[in-house]
């Protein structure tokens, strides 16, 4: 064989073989190219079947402002297809709310300059003419190299969240408005401590706005110290955890903010939350210090009437026993009178009756009848009858109730009869009986005996 055609085959071989390894690295490349551009292509199902099925609004923004994608989503928000967003970039400013709007401009703008992620809420409305509330967050999105390559957001439609909010907003003014109504203080307090609700009254009586006691510790704000963290938290405290029974009913101070101490009866209960933890204390105060001071008075001034009650019982002891001495006094000196008028003078008497002669004998049984009135026990009756005549009345009223007639009394008295007469219509009319039909010597027997 020719050695240069032999050399020549020798090369045409291995130039075959070259090709067939060059196509095999050439099947290999179309192989993994395939691989990875189905790879690719499933990756790209995947996160379009992922966006496009996310139930937010997901969007992605050029820096051009070009609108690059939008999720499916946007109509059941907005009731406007996705391609009106495609076509127009800038449909989202025409159906936010005109009070929104200016905000939106300056929060999107911020957003394509590349800044921070940012969120605000804003209203749209809806294709049916509603009124719908977003809640829109977005932030930048850079590639690998940092490059911005727009701005990724999403909207989320919370108008039910902000119905139950203003629900809860409008329950929660209507429930402040009947707290702030109520003439006591109402306040509830986390388990912490802290304010978290106080009405009209409790912030008049403290003489702080709202803003400024919500939050606050109620224990170092609103009560005297050391008093307030020293003593009262330290119960509060234990109730949190469970460990004391809350006293239904309770009284402390509490300090208003020039310093002022007020009274405050309260009655608490403990708030729990829906698993039956402890989570904080609502409490009704009513302010009592007015009531205590009168109270306090009240009892002072009972002591004092009961100091002079006392005083008073001593005295009126002290003046019985005086009255009980001069009664007793009294009784044996009328013993005495009486003794002495029957010792002495009785005897005189019956010796003089015995020689006179009968028209004497009237004036000494008038002296015995008078002297026996007067050392009998009823000579105080007749003390009080005698009070208001004159001597020559008495005289009269004596003789009368000794049954002497008018006659009789001229002659033991040498006037006439109708001057006696007089004198009786006196001693009727001082009696209280000059118009009444009663007889006086009967009336006078009435009164002596």
């Amino acid at each position: 064989m020719n050695p240069p055609r032999h050399q020549e085959l020798k090369s045409l071989d291995q130039q075959v073989d070259d090709l067939r390894e060059a196509n095999r690295q050439l099947e290999k490349e179309v192989s993994e190219r395939i691989k990875a551009e189905q790879a690719l292509r499933d990756a790209v199902l995947k996160y379009r079947i992922v966006a496009d099925n996310t139930y937010d609004w997901e969007f992605w923004k050029a820096p051009s402002g070009e609108v690059l994608y939008v999720s499916p989503s946007c109509k059941r928000i907005t009731g406007i297809d996705a391609s009106e967003f495609y076509e127009y970039p800038d449909f989202l400013n025409r159906i936010i709310h005109p009070d929104d709007l200016s905000a939106w401009v300056d929060h999107r703008c911020a957003a394509l300059a590349g800044h921070e992620a940012a969120s605000m809420t804003f209203r749209i409305r809806h294709s049916d003419s509603s009124e719908r509330w977003i809640e829109h967050v977005c932030q930048p999105v850079h590639d690998d190299q940092g490059r911005f390559l727009g701005v990724r957001g999403s909207n989320r439609d919370i108008s039910k969240r902000k119905r139950a909010e203003e629900a809860l907003r409008h329950e929660r003014d209507r429930a402040q408005s009947y707290l702030d109504t109520v003439e006591t203080v109402i306040v509830t307090l986390d388990s912490e401590g802290r304010i978290t609700t106080i009405n009209r009254k409790g912030c008049q009586l403290l003489d702080h706005t709202e803003d400024e006691l919500i939050g606050q510790f109620w224990f170092a704000t609103c009560l005297p110290q050391p008093y307030g963290t020293e003593k009262v938290y330290p119960y509060f405290l234990k109730l949190m955890s469970g460990e004391l029974e809350a006293a239904e009913y309770f009284e402390n101070p509490i300090v208003t903010r020039n310093g002022e101490l007020r009274q405050i009866a309260w009655h608490n209960a403990l708030l729990r939350d829906e698993h039956g933890r402890i989570i904080g204390t609502l409490s009704s105060g009513e302010d009592v210090t007015e009531r205590r001071k009168a109270e306090q008075e009240l009892k002072i001034a009972n002591e004092i009437l009961e100091a002079k009650h006392a005083a008073l019982r001593e005295k009126n002891l002290a003046l019985k026993n005086v009255l009980e001495q001069v009664s007793s006094e009294k009784q044996l000196l009328k013993a005495q009178i009486q003794s002495n008028v029957d010792r002495v003078v009785k005897p005189t008497l019956r010796l003089l009756r015995q020689k006179v002669d009968v028209s004497t004998a009237s004036f000494v049984d008038l002296l015995d009848s008078n002297l026996q009135d007067i050392a009998s026990p009823l000579a105080n009756r007749l003390q009080s009858n005698y009070a208001s005549l004159s001597p020559g009345e008495i005289a009269i009223y004596s003789m009368i109730e000794n049954g002497l007639s008018s006659q009789e009394m001229a002659n033991l008295r040498g006037v006439s009869v109708q001057t006696i007469s007089m004198q009786r219509k006196r001693i009727r009319r001082k009696l209280g009986i000059a118009n009444q039909s009663v007889s006086l010597p009967s009336l006078l027997k009435s009164l002596t005996h």
